[in-house]
């Protein structure tokens, strides 16, 4: 059995920061870990508690005259993406499960459930296709957790599905861009949104520090106006 306890203050919006919210201003983050094996079973209890003062951030700059600029905001921001400056208009305190997983392991693989963050894509800083810049989100994973060796060399990989979250809160820009164009910003929907996915990686026994990959992951989005 481990178990641990950590605090981090952070008085900046670094966006690169692990699990934290892209938040302005002071953050503190603090982690508990406590984590049990019993022969192929393993627990892990790594919950987090956020605190960030969420203050005010500078509103979107924009000419009203620049019908092109205008178009693509609403066209290829608002309209496509939550990219939220701030959420909500107080300061955020919120506790959730962060690292925590249930797993069995058998030979090279491993079922479990799972908050964890999830890495895939062949990078060392930047994953191509899900890292650990945001908090994870509960899943159900089938992995290897080693090697698993053929005769044309090691394979490696992971299938997931789970379940992502929306947004609470409005984009604090809405009010002031409908009054620019009225209509322009689509009404949002309250989705259930799932998702699946799989990554595979083969090392040919020919070659050395040489690896194939694969990746592919998709949403099935339903849900209700």
């Amino acid at each position: 059995m481990e178990w641990h306890i950590s605090s981090t203050r952070i008085s900046v919006n670094p966006q690169t920061t692990v699990h934290f919210s892209q938040m302005w201003v002071c953050k503190k983050r603090t982690n508990l870990n406590l984590a049990l094996k019993w022969k192929g079973l393993s627990v892990k209890f790594a919950p987090e508690w956020i605190y960030t003062e969420n203050k005010q951030p500078s509103s979107f700059d924009l000419d009203p005259g620049d019908g092109n600029y205008m178009a693509r905001y609403y066209m290829y921001i608002v309209n496509k993406i939550d990219m939220y400056p701030r959420f909500g208009d107080s300061s955020i305190k919120r506790f959730n499960l962060g690292q925590s997983s249930i797993k069995y392991s058998y030979k090279h693989f491993q079922f479990g459930i799972s908050a964890e963050n999830l890495w895939w894509g062949p990078s060392t800083r930047n994953a191509l296709v899900m890292s650990s810049n945001a908090q994870g989100f509960p899943h159900l994973s089938l992995n290897t957790f080693k090697p698993a060796q053929t005769p044309v060399g090691g394979f490696e990989g992971q299938v997931i599905y789970g379940q992502l979250s929306n947004v609470k809160f409005d984009f604090p820009d809405n009010p002031r861009m409908r009054s620019i164009w009225q209509g322009g910003i689509a009404q949002k929907r309250n989705l259930i949104r799932s998702l699946y996915g799989y990554t595979i990686n083969w090392q040919p026994k020919w070659t050395k520090k040489f690896f194939c990959w694969s990746c592919n992951d998709q949403s099935a989005i339903s849900g209700f106006c």
